[in-house]
């Protein structure tokens, strides 16, 4: 079953794996929320997270890709 509880906000070219648990935050945008984690607090922009509660693993995609992708090259 799934349970909207609180507002969440979930931008752009965001991943959520399974059985994740998101409590009323935001996530910004290319982040990946790995399967099982817990996020019960803002998640910024390009990161990978996981946990309980769900912490910042590091960049999902390089400054670059980022770069590239935004440019059209």
């Amino acid at each position: 079953h799934s349970y909207i509880l609180t507002p969440v906000f979930i931008d752009d070219n965001v991943w959520v794996g399974m059985n994740a648990v998101i409590i009323g935050h935001s996530i910004g945008a290319d982040t990946f929320v790995r399967p099982m984690s817990v996020v019960s607090a803002d998640i910024g922009p390009n990161s990978v997270v996981c946990g309980n509660p769900a912490t910042r693993l590091g960049a999902r995609f390089p400054r670059c890709d980022i770069q590239e992708a935004v440019s059209g090259d």
